[in-house]
């Protein structure tokens, strides 16, 4: 199941032990080499709170209408031992509004959005919003997970279009014109023969 990460953050979290709403989905941490949301920050915290609480995507055993459904409350972690998670966060990778270019270095703008495969937490699509000027002739450019080339700190690099050529009737005519076709006007005169002197 696809879902926008702005339908996730401050989705609730909800027990399945006791059926109550334990927490709250707040920022996503993202791991920039898989290009996947690993953990949520939980309760409203942030990355400058010692006191930062997190939930493990792979704890998540479900989404309902009312929220992400855990196991229960202790599946919401503080970061005291959680040295791979930190490490990640070091990164302080985040795919709002970071640049988009493609390999033939045209800038396609910023990722204004971003859908997530609930089944493995993976970023599947990026809504890019382009620049300023070219937004009133552009939606939001849709770009696949298979489609990206490169992530960077501060871009992301995405496979150019390539477009065949079209064939047209002038470069139709080109190839017939260039073949070496015998031209029967442009001949040089046959010498004449000792018969036809006599």
């Amino acid at each position: 199941m696809l879902m926008s990460i702005r339908r996730l953050v401050g989705a609730n979290v909800v027990s399945l032990r006791t059926g109550s709403v334990v927490s709250e989905l707040d920022e996503p941490i993202i791991d920039p080499y898989h290009l996947k949301v690993v953990a949520f920050y939980a309760d409203g915290s942030d990355a400058g709170d010692e006191d930062a609480t997190v939930l493990y995507t792979d704890d998540i055993r479900m989404f309902q209408s009312d929220g992400a459904v855990v196991n229960d409350r202790d599946d919401i972690l503080t970061l005291d031992g959680l040295p791979r998670l930190q490490k990640i966060i070091d990164y302080g990778f985040t795919l709002d509004d970071i640049k988009v270019v493609d390999t033939a270095g045209h800038r396609l703008g910023k990722v204004s959005d971003y859908i997530i495969e609930l089944t493995n937490f993976n970023i599947e699509q990026l809504y890019i919003k382009p620049k300023f000027f070219e937004s009133f002739n552009t939606t939001n450019l849709i770009i696949g997970r298979q489609q990206i080339v490169k992530v960077e700190p501060d871009k992301i690099t995405v496979e150019a279009p390539t477009v065949p050529k079209k064939q047209t009737a002038l470069d139709d005519a080109k190839r017939v014109i260039n073949q070496n076709y015998e031209n029967p006007f442009r001949k040089k005169p046959a010498g004449v023969s000792e018969a036809e002197k006599e």
